[in-house]
């Protein structure tokens, strides 16, 4: 139901960081090398942190050694370790997680807000809403949501995200809080979307604002008809990396993806299928490259080739 764990996804990074760290503890270069992936993204921090508390937590590891430490003990199955880190931080993240006022599992839903206005929610998604007498008020805080917007000029929409703000008074239009792409696709009506990497901008039927994919002109055009896809139960993708492949997939399963291998990431895909059935999707997907899928448990999936 979220993005699969790729090699370098945080979590997975930060899993694989530890097991390096225990194997070579006194390398100044792996510890120069950590130091510089910390300090690429403030998200990298708080998976090391998260993946260090972990550890800790996890009875059956001792303690782990900060940087620059020494220690003598080595792992004799390295794979077996990174993912029993992973699922811990896998299994703590869903123990602690807070549900919002809505939220979707494996599966997409629909709600219809009170002032008509319908939402669909897509695998994995969570948000927020409150409703005004001059305000109506969306706040995304993980997936993605395609909106049916309620024409009232008095009370404009506005969906939020940690990056993006879209102000309408009637429309139709998808949000994507995906970090590859931070998205805004409208079907029909017209859209105003304040993000940080420039000025206001206008979206219009058939355009798009792909944040994270631009560093000018964010703006595009869209086939209209491909709008929010998932809700008739079917991805289509062509010529497509295969870590993207696995990004939508991963929304449907019950747990979490982790592709080992960089290599096998970026295999194209080609195909339609069926999103209702996400095992037999991903068998699919990977059939063609004689990948191996090992199920650890109903949190984590391994994928390699």
């Amino acid at each position: 139901m979220t993005e699969p764990y790729a090699k370098d996804s945080p979590d997975a990074a930060a899993a694989d960081w530890l097991l390096r760290q225990q194997q070579a503890p006194d390398d100044p270069a792996l510890h120069a090398e950590l130091q510089k992936w910390l300090q690429q993204d403030p998200n990298h921090w708080r998976s090391w942190q998260r993946a260090q508390q972990v550890w800790q937590l996890t009875a059956s590891l001792a303690p782990l050694p900060q940087p620059g430490h020494s220690r003598q003990r080595r792992w004799r199955y390295p794979s077996a370790l990174a993912a029993s880190v992973l699922l811990a931080i896998v299994i703590s993240q869903n123990l602690v997680h807070k549900h919002p006022q809505y939220h979707s599992d494996s599966q997409p839903e629909q709600i219809t807000l009170t002032d008509g206005t319908r939402v669909f929610l897509d695998a994995g998604t969570e948000l927020d809403v409150s409703m005004a007498d001059d305000s109506r008020q969306l706040e995304l805080h993980k997936g993605r949501v395609f909106l049916q917007v309620s024409p009232d000029a008095s009370r404009p929409f506005q969906v939020s995200t940690d990056d993006l703000t879209v102000t309408v008074t009637g429309t139709a239009f998808l949000v994507d809080t995906d970090t590859r792409r931070n998205a805004v696709q409208v079907r029909e009506g017209q859209v105003r979307v304040v993000h940080p990497d420039g000025p206001e901008v206008t979206l219009n039927a058939g355009q798009q604002l792909a944040a994270n994919q631009c560093r000018h002109n964010c703006v595009s055009t869209v086939d209209s008809t491909q709008i929010a896809e998932w809700q008739s139960g079917y991805l289509t993708v062509q010529d497509q990396p295969l870590t993207s492949v696995l990004a939508e997939l991963g929304r449907y399963q019950s747990g979490y993806l982790w592709l080992r291998s960089p290599e096998l990431g970026q295999k194209r895909v080609t195909g339609r299928f069926k999103l209702d059935t996400p095992d037999a999707a991903l068998r699919a997907v990977l059939g063609p490259y004689n990948a191996r899928i090992n199920s650890v448990s109903p949190w984590l999936t391994i994928i390699s080739d």
